[in-house]
């Protein structure tokens, strides 16, 4: 996966880590890409993720720019964080507020 702006390579676990935040109801975290410094939104299904945008501005809905299988993922929504389970690691990334 590459950063839709520079196209610098994300990798998926290190944006687990490092995301500031999360949005559980969508299943999508925030990303700051470490070479442009702007912002990625990475979704999780069971077993994919892949980058998104919005489209039509704060009420309009998203566009989904590409999709990835891996077959370690998994996730669960709940209101204060997004749980994702990748090669049997488990991070928390904190809802945004």
């Amino acid at each position: 996966m590459n950063c839709i702006y520079c196209q610098a390579p994300i990798d998926l676990e290190e944006a687990l880590m490092n995301s500031p935040f999360s949005w559980p109801e969508i299943s999508t975290i925030y990303y700051l890409c470490k070479k442009c410094q702007k912002g990625n939104h990475i979704r999780f299904e069971a077993r994919a993720y892949g980058q998104i945008k919005m489209v039509g501005g704060m009420d309009g809905g998203w566009e989904q720019i590409n999709k990835y299988t891996e077959a370690s993922l998994d996730i669960r929504e709940d209101p204060g964080f997004l749980h994702v389970w990748l090669k049997t690691k488990h991070y928390e990334i904190k809802a945004r507020v």
